[in-house]
């Protein structure tokens, strides 16, 4: 996948171009004076329960923290 920089000056003039690529697999990363400030790429939607299992909570996920962790002792 591609990651194109565009200068955000430019991006009002090629918004129309920049989604067709986004939409075709790119992203694009909007810079100012060489600094990134966003990061576009296409919309995915998530898919409940694919990963179903692959992920486990602890059973005391729930219970108060010890005054240490509050404490910075943690």
């Amino acid at each position: 996948m591609a990651i194109k920089k565009v200068d955000i000056h430019t991006v009002k003039h090629e918004l129309k171009e920049m989604l067709s690529l986004v939409e075709n697999g790119e992203e694009i990363v909007f810079l100012e004076d060489d600094t990134p400030v966003a990061h576009l790429v296409a919309f995915r939607q998530r898919i409940a329960g694919l990963h179903r299992g692959s992920i486990s909570v602890s059973p005391s996920f729930d219970e108060p923290l010890p005054d240490d962790f509050w404490m910075g002792n943690a």
